[in-house]
Protein backbone atom coordinates (compact mmCIF):
# COMPACT_ATOMS: atom_id res chain seq x y z
CA UNK A 1 0.00 0.00 0.00
CA UNK A 2 0.99 3.23 -1.00
CA UNK A 3 0.56 6.45 0.95
CA UNK A 4 0.76 9.89 -0.64
CA UNK A 5 -1.08 12.82 1.53
CA UNK A 6 -2.08 15.78 -1.31
CA UNK A 7 -2.84 18.15 1.68
CA UNK A 8 -4.50 18.29 4.96
CA UNK A 9 -7.59 16.84 3.46
CA UNK A 10 -6.99 14.79 0.93
CA UNK A 11 -4.94 11.35 0.37
CA UNK A 12 -3.94 9.17 -2.35
CA UNK A 13 -4.05 5.59 -1.58
CA UNK A 14 -2.49 2.86 -3.86
CA UNK A 15 -3.11 -0.81 -3.33
CA UNK A 16 -1.97 -3.25 -5.45
CA UNK A 17 -2.75 -6.83 -6.65
CA UNK A 18 -1.17 -7.73 -3.26
CA UNK A 19 -2.29 -5.49 -0.85
CA UNK A 20 -6.07 -6.49 -2.09
CA UNK A 21 -4.70 -10.01 -1.22
CA UNK A 22 -3.33 -9.20 1.84
CA UNK A 23 -6.74 -7.48 3.01
CA UNK A 24 -8.92 -10.50 1.46
CA UNK A 25 -10.34 -8.38 -1.08
CA UNK A 26 -11.12 -10.78 -4.41
CA UNK A 27 -13.50 -8.12 -5.66
CA UNK A 28 -12.81 -4.23 -5.82
CA UNK A 29 -16.49 -3.38 -5.35
CA UNK A 30 -15.38 -4.86 -1.80
CA UNK A 31 -13.68 -1.82 -1.36
CA UNK A 32 -17.32 0.31 -0.78
CA UNK A 33 -18.18 -1.31 1.94
CA UNK A 34 -17.00 0.90 5.19
CA UNK A 35 -15.65 -1.94 6.86
CA UNK A 36 -12.69 -2.15 4.60
CA UNK A 37 -12.50 1.40 4.12
CA UNK A 38 -12.16 1.62 7.39
CA UNK A 39 -9.36 -0.58 7.77
CA UNK A 40 -7.25 1.35 5.34
CA UNK A 41 -8.12 4.55 6.65
CA UNK A 42 -6.87 3.30 10.01
CA UNK A 43 -3.55 1.76 8.71
CA UNK A 44 -3.29 5.66 6.89
CA UNK A 45 -3.68 7.06 9.85
CA UNK A 46 -1.04 4.81 11.71
CA UNK A 47 1.61 5.02 8.56
CA UNK A 48 1.31 8.75 7.75
CA UNK A 49 -0.96 10.85 10.36
CA UNK A 50 -3.95 11.11 7.50
CA UNK A 51 -7.03 10.76 9.94
CA UNK A 52 -10.00 10.00 8.18
CA UNK A 53 -11.39 8.24 10.92
CA UNK A 54 -14.05 10.78 12.03
CA UNK A 55 -16.82 13.06 10.21
CA UNK A 56 -17.86 13.07 6.41
CA UNK A 57 -15.31 11.74 3.61
CA UNK A 58 -15.58 11.32 -0.30
CA UNK A 59 -13.88 7.76 -1.64
CA UNK A 60 -13.26 7.98 -5.59
CA UNK A 61 -11.99 4.62 -7.06
CA UNK A 62 -10.36 4.15 -10.52
CA UNK A 63 -9.37 0.68 -10.94
CA UNK A 64 -5.99 -0.62 -12.68
CA UNK A 65 -5.44 -2.43 -15.31
CA UNK A 66 -2.68 -4.50 -14.00
CA UNK A 67 -5.09 -5.11 -10.95
CA UNK A 68 -5.40 -3.42 -7.50
CA UNK A 69 -7.03 0.15 -7.67
CA UNK A 70 -6.28 3.80 -6.38
CA UNK A 71 -8.28 5.81 -4.03
CA UNK A 72 -9.01 9.40 -3.53
CA UNK A 73 -9.85 10.33 0.14
CA UNK A 74 -11.18 13.52 0.67
CA UNK A 75 -12.38 14.82 4.32
CA UNK A 76 -15.44 16.83 4.10
CA UNK A 77 -15.98 19.80 6.16
CA UNK A 78 -18.74 20.48 8.19
CA UNK A 79 -21.62 22.23 7.18
CA UNK A 80 -22.14 25.52 8.76
CA UNK A 81 -19.42 24.83 11.22
CA UNK A 82 -22.37 22.27 13.64
CA UNK A 83 -21.03 18.41 14.12
CA UNK A 84 -20.63 16.27 11.16
CA UNK A 85 -24.14 14.92 9.86
CA UNK A 86 -24.09 11.32 10.81
CA UNK A 87 -26.71 8.27 10.61
CA UNK A 88 -28.44 7.33 13.50
CA UNK A 89 -26.23 5.67 15.64
CA UNK A 90 -23.43 8.22 15.27
CA UNK A 91 -21.12 6.13 12.78
CA UNK A 92 -18.98 7.98 10.34
CA UNK A 93 -20.96 8.69 7.23
CA UNK A 94 -19.66 7.49 3.80
CA UNK A 95 -20.61 10.57 1.95
CA UNK A 96 -20.22 9.43 -1.23
CA UNK A 97 -18.76 6.55 -3.42
CA UNK A 98 -17.47 6.46 -7.09
CA UNK A 99 -16.42 3.63 -9.52
CA UNK A 100 -15.17 5.57 -12.28
CA UNK A 101 -14.76 3.27 -15.44
CA UNK A 102 -12.34 4.20 -18.34
CA UNK A 103 -14.72 6.55 -19.95
CA UNK A 104 -17.51 8.22 -18.69
CA UNK A 105 -19.53 10.66 -20.96
CA UNK A 106 -21.70 13.88 -20.21
CA UNK A 107 -24.86 15.50 -21.92
CA UNK A 108 -22.43 17.99 -24.09
CA UNK A 109 -19.60 15.14 -24.86
CA UNK A 110 -17.08 17.14 -23.41
CA UNK A 111 -15.57 16.40 -20.12
CA UNK A 112 -14.35 19.56 -18.52
CA UNK A 113 -11.33 20.63 -16.52
CA UNK A 114 -10.39 24.20 -14.81
CA UNK A 115 -7.03 25.25 -13.63
CA UNK A 116 -5.96 28.47 -12.56
CA UNK A 117 -2.59 28.10 -13.64
CA UNK A 118 -1.34 27.54 -17.28
CA UNK A 119 1.37 24.97 -15.70
CA UNK A 120 -1.04 22.79 -14.04
CA UNK A 121 -3.02 22.05 -17.56
CA UNK A 122 0.38 21.01 -19.29
CA UNK A 123 0.98 18.44 -16.49
CA UNK A 124 -1.57 17.02 -17.02
CA UNK A 125 -1.06 17.22 -20.35
CA UNK A 126 1.80 15.41 -20.14
CA UNK A 127 0.75 12.90 -18.01
CA UNK A 128 -2.37 12.17 -20.38
CA UNK A 129 0.20 11.67 -23.12
CA UNK A 130 2.45 9.43 -21.03
CA UNK A 131 -0.34 7.26 -20.32
CA UNK A 132 -1.14 6.61 -24.01
CA UNK A 133 -4.66 8.98 -24.02
CA UNK A 134 -5.79 9.24 -27.49
CA UNK A 135 -9.28 10.58 -26.86
CA UNK A 136 -10.10 14.46 -28.18
CA UNK A 137 -9.00 17.32 -26.14
CA UNK A 138 -8.53 20.99 -26.67
CA UNK A 139 -7.33 23.97 -25.05
CA UNK A 140 -9.19 27.37 -23.43
CA UNK A 141 -8.15 30.58 -21.69
CA UNK A 142 -10.40 32.70 -20.65
CA UNK A 143 -8.68 36.25 -20.09
CA UNK A 144 -11.19 37.56 -17.71
CA UNK A 145 -11.23 34.99 -14.97
CA UNK A 146 -7.28 34.02 -15.64
CA UNK A 147 -8.58 30.41 -15.92
CA UNK A 148 -7.40 27.79 -18.68
CA UNK A 149 -9.68 24.85 -19.56
CA UNK A 150 -8.70 21.43 -20.76
CA UNK A 151 -11.92 19.45 -22.64
CA UNK A 152 -11.52 15.94 -23.22
CA UNK A 153 -13.88 12.99 -23.65
CA UNK A 154 -13.26 10.97 -20.51
CA UNK A 155 -12.49 11.84 -17.26
CA UNK A 156 -8.61 11.45 -15.30
CA UNK A 157 -7.58 11.73 -11.94
CA UNK A 158 -4.27 13.29 -13.40
CA UNK A 159 -6.16 16.54 -13.64
CA UNK A 160 -7.43 16.35 -10.07
CA UNK A 161 -3.26 15.75 -9.12
CA UNK A 162 -2.37 18.49 -10.89
CA UNK A 163 -5.05 21.02 -9.19
CA UNK A 164 -7.91 20.94 -12.41
CA UNK A 165 -11.72 21.02 -11.00
CA UNK A 166 -14.38 18.93 -13.15
CA UNK A 167 -16.67 21.35 -14.12
CA UNK A 168 -20.18 20.84 -14.88
CA UNK A 169 -20.43 19.81 -18.55
CA UNK A 170 -22.49 22.96 -19.58
CA UNK A 171 -19.74 24.81 -19.51
CA UNK A 172 -18.73 23.66 -22.64
CA UNK A 173 -21.06 26.08 -24.09
CA UNK A 174 -19.44 28.90 -21.83
CA UNK A 175 -16.18 27.75 -22.82
CA UNK A 176 -17.30 28.29 -27.02
CA UNK A 177 -18.40 31.68 -26.72
CA UNK A 178 -16.20 33.60 -24.21
CA UNK A 179 -12.79 31.52 -23.95
CA UNK A 180 -9.84 31.39 -26.70
CA UNK A 181 -8.62 28.02 -28.03
CA UNK A 182 -4.82 27.34 -27.19
CA UNK A 183 -5.00 24.46 -28.80
CA UNK A 184 -7.54 21.60 -30.42
CA UNK A 185 -4.86 19.26 -30.04
CA UNK A 186 -4.12 19.44 -26.49
CA UNK A 187 -2.51 16.34 -25.04
CA UNK A 188 -0.37 15.43 -27.93
CA UNK A 189 1.08 19.06 -28.42
CA UNK A 190 0.61 20.52 -24.95
CA UNK A 191 2.22 17.72 -23.14
CA UNK A 192 5.77 18.13 -24.84
CA UNK A 193 5.67 21.58 -23.28
CA UNK A 194 5.42 20.53 -19.42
Amino acid sequence: MELIVINESKLKVMLDQADLDDLHITDTNRLATRETLTEILQKAKEHCGFDATAGRIFVQMYPCKRGGCELFVTKLEMRGGKEPLTHSGGERTLTEYKRYTSERRYKSGHIIYAFHEMGHMLSTCACLRRSGYSGDSSAYHDPGALTYYLSLDEETFFAGEHLGKLCPSSYYYYINEHCRMICDRAVPVLGVLA
